[in-house]
């Protein structure tokens, strides 16, 4: 991970002289505005050139890197491969919907009212990762180690 020196991130009194840390936080929201855009690419997603969704994640990434975390396109691949897997999940339980406010009352449950529903499963599937990987049982359940 860069640490604030080696990302150009010093006071106004770096080596880089001052004004340095303007320049560099400049720099990373095109950084991550190019890092969406290639991730875009490499997904072969098309995606309007006018989708909100695009700024949004590069100001995400960006705040990201002003934390000296820095994500590539490729680091976000897996992530936007298991997004697609959820979209097609979702449009799947659009089909043989022909009312248009039955189709719109399923986007608004999809959108709105199950967003918090995938979110609980990631931080679920999360808690059962963190259990396997350290081979610990759920806790609360009255489930004991193994002694």
């Amino acid at each position: 991970m860069p640490s604030a020196e080696t990302n150009g991130k010093g006071g106004a009194d770096s080596e880089d002289g001052p004004g340095a840390e303007s320049a560099a936080d400049e720099a990373v929201p095109g950084a991550a505005a190019a890092r969406v855009e290639a991730l875009i690419e490499n997904m072969g997603w098309r995606i309007s050139d006018a989708s909100p969704h695009r700024p949004a994640l590069a100001e995400s990434l960006a705040a990201l890197s002003r934390l000296g975390t820095d994500y590539t396109a490729d680091d976000l691949i897996p992530y936007a491969q298991l997004a697609t897997s959820t979209a097609d999940l979702d449009f799947a339980q659009f089909e043989g919907i022909e009312d248009r406010i039955a189709l719109a009352e399923r986007a608004v449950v999809l959108t709105v009212l199950f967003e918090p529903v995938v979110r609980l499963l990631r931080r679920l599937a999360q808690e059962d990762a963190n259990h396997r990987r350290h081979d610990r049982r759920a806790c609360g359940r009255g489930e004991h180690p193994e002694e």
